[in-house]
């Protein structure tokens, strides 16, 4: 991504035109690479957590936190698990497509990410929630 940015603005500077396209695909590895990163994220535990207060609550505390994290998590992704399916299927339904600098593309493929990613979060979530041992795994 940073590179396609480098050389589109690289070109509108030096030779006064754009690469095609480069603006369009950028949004579209955005949208895929952030929300599989949501989930890998996730799955590492690798989210940025303040734990000064956290580390000093007695584990069954810490159990009840987590459960409440992972609950908050389930409910948010499902949400977007049912906005970003319907909004997939609206796309797919009617063939949106976007100019991607001199091709034209189909929108539906990006907009299957989301609900992908939602729907891996929730299974994830909901396998924490049920074996909280998972959420230790750091």
């Amino acid at each position: 991504m940073v590179l396609l940015v480098v050389v589109d603005v690289a070109g509108r500077n030096l030779i006064g035109v754009s690469c095609p396209g480069t603006v369009e695909l950028n949004e579209y590895l955005l949208v895929i690479i952030g929300f599989i990163g949501i989930f890998q994220a996730h799955c590492e535990n690798g989210h940025v957590s303040v734990d000064l207060l956290y580390d000093r609550f007695p584990d069954r505390v810490k159990r009840i936190l987590d459960l409440i994290n992972n609950l908050m998590i389930l409910g948010f992704c499902l949400f977007f698990f049912y906005a970003g399916t319907e909004r997939f299927w609206a796309a797919f339904q009617c063939g949106e497509t976007n100019w991607f600098g001199a091709y034209v593309l189909p929108v539906w493929g990006v907009r299957l990410a989301v609900p992908i990613a939602c729907f891996a979060l929730c299974a994830l979530s909901f396998i924490k929630i049920i074996d909280p041992e998972t959420q230790a795994e750091k």
